[in-house]
C-alpha cells in the first residue's frame, strides 16, 4: 500500500489532503497513548497534560513528514490527475 502525500499536478507540487488525513489519523494518537500509558506505569496516575503533549508530538511528526514529502524532487513525485477532468 502506498500513501501519496504530495504529487505532481501539471508540473507543480500538490498536497493530497486525503493522504495527509489518513496519515494523521494513525500517527497523531499513537504518541499520546504511549505517553499516557508510560506515565501511568511510572507514576500510577493518569495525567491529561501528558496525553496532550503526546498529541502535539504526533502533530509535529505529521507536519515534518509532509514538509519532507513537499521537498521531494518534482520528477520523483507521482503524477496526479485533475479530479474534474479524469484522464482519457
Amino acid at each position: 500500500m502506498r500513501l501519496t502525500l504530495v504529487g505532481n499536478r501539471k508540473g507543480r507540487r500538490a498536497i493530497v489532503w486525503s493522504g495527509v488525513l489518513r496519515l494523521a489519523s494513525v500517527v497523531i494518537p499513537v504518541p499520546g497513548i504511549i505517553a499516557l500509558v508510560v506515565k501511568r506505569i511510572v507514576t500510577k496516575f493518569w495525567h491529561l497534560d501528558v496525553f496532550l503533549l503526546g498529541i502535539g508530538a504526533g502533530f509535529l511528526i505529521v507536519v515534518l513528514v509532509v514538509i519532507g514529502a513537499f521537498c521531494t524532487e518534482l520528477r520523483k513525485l507521482p503524477i496526479l490527475h485533475d479530479d474534474k477532468y479524469p484522464p482519457s
